[in-house]
């Protein structure tokens, strides 16, 4: 095998020796008694660290401002638009109302975003672009609604609630005081955190919002024709989702495949009358008072087939997220688009009339009925779930209430139920709906009266 081996051995034993010699002993790596302990630096140093810090934080919240600001700017484009269409149509329908005008949001300018010196000032400022991003967003939704519904703006506003979440106030003395040791060091890194957070979550809602209106990221390209044409679909769909005494059973597919977002049906279109009480393929089914049903949030092609493993005839929807409660005294908003109506944020904390915050409740039913934990007398909740099903499908679906509620599916109102005050019926209204292949979002306003109240979403499965 030749020596090599040995050779090796020796230049090892050689690299060692040369380590040996040129390392410190173990007692020349401690400090001395006269050198101070790592973890105390000095004030000085700590006001450095502190500074420097604050010095990167501030030019980071600098550009998420702007870019904040960027999307306000967008968002009064859209706004801009929406009352130029709803003046166009009002001019084309000789209305009287005269010209309608958008609403200015104050908010700082790019200037005054570059002056700032502190992250207190950026995230001050970032607050200001989001209420008026928000206010621009709920004034461009009254020019819609107004033009759907032809109401007068004001009116229109006043049904129309502004989605802007509660942020928290910073702690200014933390990020802009004295930090001369640890602690205030932790407190400045805690408040930078939150900072970061909050402002991310800005963001987020203003991508978010954007989305209901960007032709390219599913939002609706609108013009006056197309607005009065989503008018009459809003007005042939709450007639059809009206509830009756006489046909509790109604199919909407027919209807619900003419109004997708972009205007293309949604899964294969049926020939089906609108408002219909039957369907191609039988008549709907007629469930008894009390359904013998199984929870789950999952349709499956064949046969059929429960998320938890279980068979049956019938489904109910058992998780939910939950918001709420928007006071209803003397029933005064029963009319009133609160924020989940305009748009769903799950992350987002709103604000109600009497200064109670308010987010969204993750809430699992053991049975059909679903009550908000809380709920009192006189109070609106809403509730979110997504329904996933594996193919484009018609399905019956059965919607009972305690007291009054509307449902929408994939953001169309199937379901409204009357305002009289009543309790529940899970077998109260049936209507057959058009479920797109994989996330189905279902949307439920609940308004309860006197004593208790809740309400039901349970699908046919077969």
């Amino acid at each position: 095998m030749g020596p090599w081996w040995i050779i090796s051995l020796l230049v090892h034993l050689s690299l060692f020796a040369a380590l040996l010699f040129f390392l410190p002993s173990p007692t020349a790596l401690l400090p001395s008694s006269n050198s101070p302990a790592p973890s105390a630096a000095s004030p000085e140093k700590m006001r450095q660290v502190a500074e420097d810090i604050r010095a990167r934080e501030s030019e980071s919240l600098r550009a998420k401002v702007n870019e904040l600001q960027r999307l306000r700017e967008e968002m009064g484009e859209f706004q801009k638009e929406a009352f130029e269409r709803l003046n166009e149509l009002n001019q084309k329908n000789g209305s009287s109302a005269g010209t309608a005008q958008s609403i200015s949001a104050t908010d700082p300018g790019k200037s005054e975003i570059g002056s700032a010196k502190s992250i207190p000032e950026l995230y001050d400022m970032a607050r200001r672009i989001e209420n008026a991003l928000a206010a621009s967003y709920q004034d461009a939704r009254a020019a819609e609604l107004a033009a759907i519904q032809n109401l007068p703006i004001e009116e229109a506003r006043k049904l129309t609630e502004t989605t802007r979440p509660v942020r928290p106030e910073l702690d200014s003395a933390a990020l802009t005081g004295d930090t001369a040791d640890a602690a205030g060091l932790q407190k400045q890194e805690e408040q930078i955190l939150a900072a970061r957070k909050e402002v991310a979550g800005m963001l987020a809602q203003a991508n978010n919002i954007l989305s209901q209106v960007r032709p390219d990221e599913g939002g609706v390209s609108v013009t006056a024709e197309s607005l009065a044409s989503l008018g009459d679909h809003a007005r042939e769909m709450e007639n059809a989702a009206m509830a009756s005494e006489g046909t509790p059973a109604r199919d909407l597919t027919s209807l619900m495949a003419k109004g997708g977002k972009d205007g293309t049906p949604a899964g294969t279109p049926q020939e089906a009358p609108p408002g219909a009480t039957s369907s191609p393929g039988g008549q709907p089914p007629s469930p008894p008072r009390q359904f013998q049903s199984v929870p789950g949030r999952t349709l499956a092609s064949g046969p059929a087939f429960i998320e938890k493993g279980k068979d049956g005839t019938w489904m109910f929807l058992d998780s939910w997220y939950l918001i709420g409660p928007w006071p209803n005294e003397n029933r005064r908003n029963i009319d009133t688009k609160f924020p989940p109506e305009s748009i769903i944020n799950l992350d987002a904390i709103y604000q109600n009339e009497s200064g109670r915050k308010l987010g969204w409740r993750f809430h699992q039913s053991g049975g059909e009925m679903i009550v908000p934990p809380g709920l009192g007398e006189y109070q609106i909740y809403y509730a979110f779930t997504e329904l996933r099903s594996e193919t484009d499908c018609d399905r019956w679906i059965a919607i009972g209430s305690d007291d009054q509620s509307k449902v929408w599916v994939n953001d169309q109102l199937v379901w409204k139920s009357s305002d009289i005050l009543k309790g529940w019926n899970p077998g109260e209204g049936l209507r057959k709906i058009r479920l797109n292949r994989g996330i189905n979002r279902i949307l439920v306003r609940l308004e309860n009266g006197h004593l208790l109240g809740g309400f039901s979403i349970i699908t046919k499965i077969e």
